[in-house]
């Protein structure tokens, strides 16, 4: 380590360079990290919040679940034989934000897409609040965070126009709840499941017996299915699907997530190989120094080490400030874009810098074990 700091006192320029190309990288990664936990949470916050085991839905909606069609008939069955099932409905819509003169300027005279959620409030697909409470009176809804950053407040009402919904237009609904729940990247409404079976269902088709009419769009089992509610399912052309190849079928996810671990992955190997490449020239400068070195009995493991140490310093420090960086990009852009920390990645993200980087730093080892003292003295 003596011999590592030493180097570093000497030749100070030389490593802020590195140490600034650390944290070039390092911040880029972070944000990138955080960028792209935060979109994939937006697609699938408001599935995960369900804690399911599977989830049912009709065979041709091919994982959609707004495509998705579970009649009355299939439903019954399906709940009856599971009482720990769930059923939930769910639209489509276009929301009017407020023009409140205090809303933020790219709000005002905008309108944003969204999905209504018809559900069990006191169920376990009920959302996890962070402001407000539950539904307890009739044209009462619980509205995505998202909402709140785009002028809406507690008590605001809201109109939800659904399609082909009886008077869906008409109905101004009061905001009570605030929660952190959105589906496919936009954000949501919930609503009791009597309120949406009455005001936002699309109208029914008198032609067809009540047995056959629209029940819900899907079916949460929270326990493991039965082999009774599997065989169910099977006669009635439903599909047990399980949450995570449901979240891998939405649209736009999976070319998403990788093309992001691809762009990190990338960047922390461009970064090793940005660290040999520049030890590699030092090693190269310092042939002569290090010829003395091992003339005067210092092995090759000992300076072999030093530059390790060196590496490792650098990539501490320049890791360090990349996260420090990040961490106050965040608290400035505060809820203008989906970014969000997860501890369990940035610490695997760190691990893998400073792995690559530590390697990266060895790959001049090999140089300086064939340097020959004599030769490089001369």
């Amino acid at each position: 380590m003596f011999l590592a700091l030493k180097e570093i006192r000497h030749s100070a320029s030389r490593f802020v360079l590195i140490t600034a190309v650390i944290f070039l990288v390092s911040y880029l990664v972070y944000f990138l990290t955080g960028l792209a936990y935060g979109l994939s949470s937006s697609y699938s916050e408001a599935v995960k919040d369900w804690k399911a085991n599977s989830i049912v839905l009709s065979e041709a909606s091919h994982y959609n679940v707004t495509a998705s069609r579970i009649t009355n008939k299939q439903a019954s069955e399906i709940l009856l034989e599971d009482e720990t099932a769930v059923s939930f409905s769910v639209s489509p819509v276009v929301v009017d934000l407020p023009n409140k003169d205090d809303a933020p300027a790219e709000t005002k005279k905008t309108r944003k897409n969204a999905f209504i959620f018809g559900i069990d409030l006191n169920s376990e697909l009920a959302p996890t609040l962070i402001e407000g409470k539950k539904p307890t009176e009739e044209y009462e809804i619980i509205a995505d965070a998202d909402f709140k950053i785009r002028g809406f407040e507690l008590g605001d009402t809201v109109k939800l126009p659904v399609a082909q919904a009886t008077d869906a237009s008409d109905i101004d609904w009061k905001i009570v709840g605030f929660t952190a729940a959105k589906f496919q990247a936009a954000p949501t409404f919930f609503v009791d499941v009597t309120s949406y079976k009455d005001h936002l269902r699309p109208l029914q088709n008198p032609h067809i017996d009540e047995a056959d009419q629209l029940s819900s769009n899907a079916i949460v089992l929270l326990n493991p299915p039965s082999e009774n509610v599997k065989e169910l399912a099977k006669e009635a052309e439903l599909e047990l699907v399980a949450p995570n190849d449901y979240i891998n079928n939405l649209p736009g996810y999976r070319a998403q997530t990788l093309t992001f671990m691809l762009m990190i992955g990338s960047l922390i190997g461009i970064l090793a190989l940005v660290l040999s490449i520049f030890f590699y020239v030092l090693t190269v400068q310092k042939k002569q120094i290090f010829g003395i070195m091992k003339a005067q009995g210092i092995s090759t493991a000992y300076i072999a080490k030093a530059g390790v140490m060196q590496t490792l310093a650098l990539s501490v420090i320049g890791v360090s400030l990349g996260l420090g960086a990040v961490l106050a990009t965040t608290s400035a852009i505060g809820g203008a874009i989906p970014f969000r920390i997860e501890p369990t990645f940035y610490t695997a993200v760190t691990a893998a810098f400073i792995i690559s980087a530590v390697l990266g730093g060895l790959i001049p080892t090999r140089m300086i074990s064939r340097i020959d003292p004599i030769e490089a003295i001369n």
